[in-house]
């Protein structure tokens, strides 16, 4: 209990960005590599379970607009429902495509950093210091979004808690991943601000655009949570139901795109159905 009491304690502490420094020169010598591995793994966890639970939160809604709208309407030819369907390829996108995919980046990601690290700026820090102090920038997204299921649920009522929390996220992922990293980087290599800058945003764009190609094939091959097993609207092409979550944020290393995009993929069917039913 106090080991989880401090690392929360240390990541809350990530956000006094005037002391930031000091914290993470404190914290440098407790680096360990299973702690590391914990650490993204655990962070790329919480996130993907409250993506699935956006996406899940995302067909209850469509439930409540049928039972609002049904009585009075034609097009809606079946009722939505968390079918098997949704759950196993949820599983499959979620579990077996996009957690790996994400978890086995993180070494990728932090070695090409630490690379450009020795060759650019002739860092003096290890691998395991590198990869470890990253970790918390991942831990902390992950437990920050565990608030966007609650965000969406009040949202329904209260639309400006949704917008509030969407950019309060993302002013918090940017500083994370941009501003934090970076001075991560200067405490395990000895180096100046901005070399540690540009090179996180460089690898960062590369992760984005490897991201960006893992979510073309999951959609080109229909890998993604399929929405189309949870409810039919009749004269209308299924195919705009059949949405992949393609915005997720990378947060294999340095947490691009910096924003949870699963929302404006749920927004994109939540819309689709409400247009169509009312």
């Amino acid at each position: 209990m106090m080991g989880v009491r401090r690392i929360l304690g240390f990541m809350a502490s990530l956000f006094d960005f005037i002391n930031v420094d000091a914290y993470l020169r404190n914290e440098l010598p407790k680096a360990g590599l299973l702690a590391g591995v914990r650490n993204f793994l655990l962070g790329i966890f919480l996130f993907l379970l409250s993506s699935f639970a956006l996406a899940t939160l995302s067909v209850v809604y469509l439930m409540l607009i049928y039972d609002a709208t049904s009585a009075a309407s034609l097009v809606v030819s079946a009722k939505p429902a968390i079918t098997t369907g949704f759950l196993a390829s949820s599983l499959l996108y979620f579990g077996v495509i996009t957690l790996p995919f994400l978890f086995l980046g993180t070494f990728l990601h932090q070695a090409v950093v630490f690379l450009m690290m020795k060759v650019l700026a002739r860092g003096k820090g290890t691998y395991m210091q590198q990869y470890f102090m990253s970790s918390y920038v991942t831990l902390a997204l992950g437990i920050a979004s565990l608030g966007m299921p609650l965000a969406l649920a009040a949202g329904v009522f209260l639309p400006f808690v949704l917008l509030f929390f969407a950019l309060t996220y993302l002013a918090a992922a940017a500083y994370l991943a941009l501003f934090v990293q970076a001075k991560i980087l200067m405490a395990v290599h000895k180096i100046g601000f901005n070399p540690a800058l540009a090179v996180s945003l460089l690898v960062s764009l590369g992760s984005l655009v490897a991201y960006v190609v893992l979510q073309l094939i999951v959609a080109k091959y229909g890998l993604g949570p399929d929405f189309t097993a949870t409810f039919g609207i009749a004269g209308m092409n299924t195919s705009m139901l059949n949405v992949n979550i393609t915005g997720l944020p990378n947060i294999s290393g340095i947490q691009g795109p910096l924003l949870p995009g699963a929302n404006a993929s749920h927004a994109g069917v939540i819309a689709n159905a409400t247009n169509s039913t009312g």
